[in-house]
C-alpha cells in the first residue's frame, strides 16, 4: 500500500499554480481578484487559524499574474515572526519585487537597485527607501501595472503593537502598490479595529465551510475534494462506497467532515492523524477502522482543551446563538482566532457557534474547561 499520510501536510499551504488547489464554495481569492483588478486597495484578509487564508492568497497571486506585477511574499517562510523586524520585512519586500521582475518579467532592473535588494542588508539605502524605489521602478518598467504585494504571515505576529508597526509600513506602500495583506484577528476585530481598517479598505473573511445545514452539500463536497486532490484520487461529489479508500471509509470521511465544522486544516489532519494511529496498529494507512478516528479525533480535542483559559466555557456557553457583542472583546477575538467559537452568517445575521471539538472539551470537564 502507498504511503498517503506524506501528501497531506495539513500545515502546509499550497504554492501558487498547485494543481491540488480546489475552489472553495464561496471563492474568496476569486473576490481578492476582483477587487484588485478594480483598482480596491488594500484588500485585508481575516480568517481562523487552518481555514484557507494562505492557500486562497496563492491562488489569487496566480491568477493576477496576467494583469498586475504580482508579488506573493510569505514572511513567515523566510523570517522569524515572533523576532523579525519592519526593516527585515521590507528589505524581503524589495528583494521579492526585484526578483520577480528580474526573473519572472525579464525587466532591466537597474543593477544597483537589484543588488541592493538581493543583499541581507543595504549599504546605501534604508529598507523604506529601497523597497519604494524598487517598486517605483518595476511600475516605470512593466506593462503589468502596478505592482501588487500579496503578504502572508503578518497574522502570525502575535505582540498587537509589534503588528501594527508592520501593518503601518505596509501602508505606507500602499501609495505605489496595491496591497494584500493578511491580519491578525485581533486586528480585524479587536479593540482598535476601527483604527486599521479605514473607510477605503475592505475586508475579506474567509471564514469555515458549512458542513451542516442548507449549505452543507457544497461544503461537504470542497473538503472531501481537497482530500482528494492531495491524494492523488478523482474528485467527486462526495465519497462513494467504490472509492479508492475502502469500503468503511465513506462514514469515517463524513464522521471526520463533521468533527472537523468546516475548517480545512482540521479534516485534513483528522485522516492524518487517523492513517498514523492505522499504521502504529500495524495495519496499512487506509483503509481506516473507527478507532483510528476516534483516537485522531481525541487528539484534536485535547489540543482545543489546551486553548481554554479560565473563565472561556462559560462565555462560550453565553455567546452560541447570538452575534457575541456581550462578550468581552479580548477573549472573544482570541477563541475565534483559534476556531474554538465560528461566526456563521444566518438570515443576513452573523451568529456565533462552539466547535464541536471544543464542545467535546466542555462535556468532557462537565463545562468547566
Amino acid at each position: 500500500m502507498m504511503t498517503f499520510v506524506a501528501n497531506l501536510q495539513p500545515h502546509v499551504p499550497l504554492p501558487p499554480g498547485s494543481d491540488e488547489f480546489v475552489v472553495r464554495p464561496d471563492s474568496p481569492g476569486a473576490e481578492i481578484v476582483k477587487w484588485i483588478r478594480a483598482q480596491r486597495s488594500p484588500l485585508l484578509v481575516a480568517g481562523p487559524t487552518g481555514v484557507g487564508k494562505s492557500t486562497e492568497l496563492a491562488y489569487a497571486a496566480e491568477a493576477l499574474k496576467p494583469f498586475r506585477t504580482s508579488c506573493l511574499i510569505q514572511l513567515d517562510r523566510s523570517l522569524n515572526m515572533r523576532r523579525t523586524t519592519v526593516d527585515e520585512m521590507l528589505q524581503l519586500v524589495a528583494r521579492h519585487v526585484a526578483s520577480t521582475a528580474v526573473e519572472e518579467l525579464g525587466l532591466p532592473l537597474t543593477p544597483e537597485l537589484h543588488n541592493a535588494a538581493k543583499a541581507e542588508k543595504s549599504s546605501c539605502w534604508s529598507p523604506a527607501t529601497l523597497a519604494e524605489m524598487v517598486i517605483n521602478e518595476v511600475n516605470r518598467l512593466s506593462q503589468r501595472k502596478p505592482v501588487t504585494l500579496l503578504i502572508d504571515g503578518l497574522e502570525k505576529v502575535h505582540d498587537a503593537a509589534m503588528a501594527d508597526l508592520f501593518f503601518d509600513a505596509l501602508t505606507s506602500l500602499g501609495k505605489i502598490a496595491e496591497i494584500v495583506v493578511v491580519i491578525p484577528w485581533h486586528a480585524a476585530f479587536g479593540p482598535k479595529s476601527e483604527t486599521i481598517i479605514a473607510e477605503q479598505e475592505r475586508l475579506v473573511q474567509i471564514r469555515p465551510v458549512a458542513v451542516v445545514g442548507p449549505d452543507a452539500q457544497a461544503g461537504r463536497r470542497f473538503l472531501w475534494n481537497i482530500l482528494s486532490a492531495r491524494l492523488g484520487f478523482e474528485q467527486g461529489e462526495a465519497p462513494s462506497i467504490s472509492n479508492p479508500l475502502g469500503d468503511e471509509m465513506p462514514n469515517l470521511i463524513h464522521a471526520a467532515l463533521d468533527a472537523s465544522c468546516g475548517i480545512p486544516r482540521v479534516f485534513l489532519q483528522l485522516i492524518a492523524d487517523a492513517a498514523t494511529y492505522a499504521r502504529l496498529r500495524g495495519a496499512a494507512e487506509f483503509p481506516l477502522v473507527r478507532a483510528d478516528l476516534d483516537s485522531a479525533i481525541a487528539d484534536q480535542v485535547d489540543s482545543f482543551r489546551r486553548l481554554f483559559l479560565p473563565g472561556d466555557a462559560g462565555a462560550c456557553l453565553k455567546a452560541v446563538g447570538t452575534d457575541g457583542r456581550e462578550m468581552d472583546l479580548n477573549k472573544k477575538v482570541r477563541l475565534m482566532a483559534h476556531g474554538i467559537l465560528i461566526e456563521r452568517i444566518k438570515e443576513s445575521r452573523p451568529l456565533l457557534e462552539l466547535h464541536l471539538l471544543a464542545q467535546r472539551v466542555l462535556e468532557e470537564s462537565g463545562n468547566h474547561a
